[in-house]
């Protein structure tokens, strides 16, 4: 329960100390409001499982998945990382699927025909908001979840030590050899000075 309630408190860290300031985060969730609304709202267009009433249904739609995934999710999520990879991944298909469901259950004016209508739906909605977030440039100012999930990575960093560690550089598809030849010709000074001065 502790972890539960830690991940909600940086959760709300994130979003209070969001760069740009309040602006910018009000900003950010108007956008990324609007393009869920018109995703949700081009979903219903194309497939006949799925009407919406009103503009205002498929905002309220979009609205209710945005609470579903804030403070549902990282439970289903919590309880199923320690047990298997593939668990979460299943698990996070069926949320979708449920989250389809709850929406029409609870927003008057959304009607999906049942299961089916809804693991479609799901996956029609994700790509189109995909394909909008991503011509719109929404996560350009940096991703909510990216945020997140670097924050959450600091706070599960080791402690700093003055102890010597190890430091591990890859760098895909670079062989040693030319490595080795662009150290002794100078064009990686950083790197050959390290080696130089052992550090």
């Amino acid at each position: 329960m502790s972890r539960l309630i830690d991940f909600y408190r940086t959760q709300l860290r994130v979003l209070w100390e969001w760069k740009g300031g309040p602006s910018a985060l009000l900003r950010r969730l108007i956008l990324t409001l609007v393009v869920a609304a018109v995703s949700f709202g081009l979903t219903a267009a194309l497939l006949r499982s799925i009407t919406i009433d009103s503009v205002w249904a498929a905002i309220a739609a979009v609205i209710v998945m945005a609470l579903l995934n804030a403070v549902v999710r990282p439970v289903v999520l919590m309880l199923a990382t320690p047990i298997s990879l593939i668990l979460v991944a299943v698990l996070v298909l069926v949320y979708q699927v449920v989250s389809f469901l709850v929406v029409a259950a609870v927003v008057p004016g959304v009607h999906i025909d049942g299961f089916i209508g809804a693991l479609i739906g799901s996956f029609v909605y994700a790509i189109i908001n995909s394909v909008l977030t991503a011509l719109l440039g929404v996560d350009r100012g940096g991703s909510y979840f990216g945020a997140l999930v670097q924050r959450l990575l600091v706070r599960r960093a080791a402690a700093p030590t003055d102890q010597p560690g190890v430091v591990i550089l890859q760098i895909d598809g670079l062989a040693h050899p030319i490595m080795a030849g662009r150290i002794r010709a100078g064009s990686v000074n950083t790197i050959a000075g390290w080696i130089r001065d052992r550090s």
